[in-house]
């Protein structure tokens, strides 16, 4: 792993190139693609000791693991779209307090 300050690079982690092989071997299903969920968290979680906390994670996946590519297009917009809903939620209630505090 390295750290640039700005980015998170992963080269060749094991754990992708497994569950491709078991894709590979068994197919789609939802339990594969909450365990490509729980890859992605663990293989990008944050660190403490990473400030600034980094702006984006690269994994460097080897041949195998691109037959997880498509699923993994489709967890990554899922994701995307859970945190622009999360960041609309914060500014809705950002700005809601800013109103209340500047009436009371």
């Amino acid at each position: 792993m390295e750290y640039t300050g700005r980015c998170v690079a992963v080269s060749e982690p094991n754990s992708p190139t497994l569950v491709a092989m078991k894709y590979r071997k068994f197919g789609d299903s939802p339990e594969l693609r909450q365990l490509i969920r729980d890859v992605i968290r663990v293989e990008c979680r944050p660190y403490p000791s990473m400030q600034p906390p980094p702006l984006g994670y690269c994994l460097k996946m080897i041949p195998p693991g691109f037959l997880l590519l498509p699923l993994l297009r489709q967890i990554i917009i899922i994701i995307i779209i859970i945190i622009i809903i999360i960041i609309i939620i914060i500014i809705i209630i950002t700005a809601g307090c800013a109103v209340a505090s500047a009436l009371f």
